[in-house]
C-alpha cells in the first residue's frame, strides 16, 4: 500500500485493487469531550447564577444545573456507545470486485451515480463532505466532515474516487 494522502482525520492509500482510506477516530472523541466541557460549564454557570443572579437568575439557575447534568449524562452514554460499537474505520474502493466498502456496508459501483464534494466555508476554513449519490440519495463517505484551509487536495481525492466509479461504468458499457 502506497500512501496517497494524509490528513488529521484520515489516511488514503493507493493499492493494486483501488484506494483504501483509513479514518482516524480523533474527531468523534474530541467532539464528545467538547460536549462534556459544555455540560460542566453549564453546571458551573448555574452555581454562579444562583449566587449573584438576583430575582431573575435564581429561578433560572436550576434549569442550567439540571440541563448541564442531562447533557453530561447523554454525552457519557454516547461516549460509551461510541466505543462499544466498534465500526471498521476503513473505506475501500475495490476495482477488482467493483464495490465500495464503507464502514462494513458493501455498495456496488453500479449503484453509485456520482461522488462529489460539498463545501462550506466556516470561519476562514472550509468544511468538506464527500457525498455518494446512490439511487438519488446522498450518503456521506466519511463519518465526519473534513475541515481544511485549502480544499483543493481533498477535492482531487474525491475526484479520483469518482473517476474510479466512472471508469468502472465505462468499462462495463464497452464490454456489453
Amino acid at each position: 500500500m502506497e500512501p496517497l494522502m494524509t490528513h488529521n482525520s484520515f489516511t488514503a492509500f493507493s493499492t493494486d485493487s483501488g484506494i483504501v482510506i483509513e479514518e482516524k477516530k480523533k474527531g468523534a472523541m474530541k467532539m464528545m469531550l467538547v460536549i462534556l466541557g459544555i455540560a460542566v460549564l453549564m453546571v458551573v454557570f448555574s452555581f454562579a447564577l444562583a449566587l449573584v443572579g438576583g430575582t431573575i437568575g435564581r429561578p433560572i439557575a436550576p434549569i442550567f444545573f439540571w440541563g448541564g447534568i442531562l447533557v453530561f449524562v447523554i454525552a457519557i452514554i454516547a461516549l460509551i456507545l461510541r466505543t462499544a460499537i466498534n465500526t471498521d474505520p476503513k473505506i475501500s474502493f475495490d476495482t477488482d470486485s467493483n464495490t465500495v466498502n464503507v464502514r462494513g456496508k458493501i455498495i456496488p459501483f453500479s449503484d453509485i451515480e456520482q461522488i462529489s464534494p460539498q463545501l462550506q466555508t466556516v470561519m476562514g476554513r472550509t468544511m468538506v463532505v464527500a457525498m455518494m449519490i446512490i439511487k438519488g440519495k446522498k450518503k456521506s463517505i466519511f463519518s465526519t466532515a473534513i475541515v481544511v484551509t485549502d480544499p483543493s487536495v481533498i477535492k482531487e481525492l474525491i475526484a479520483a474516487l469518482d473517476q474510479i466509479i466512472q471508469d468502472s461504468k465505462n468499462r462495463k458499457d464497452t464490454e456489453a
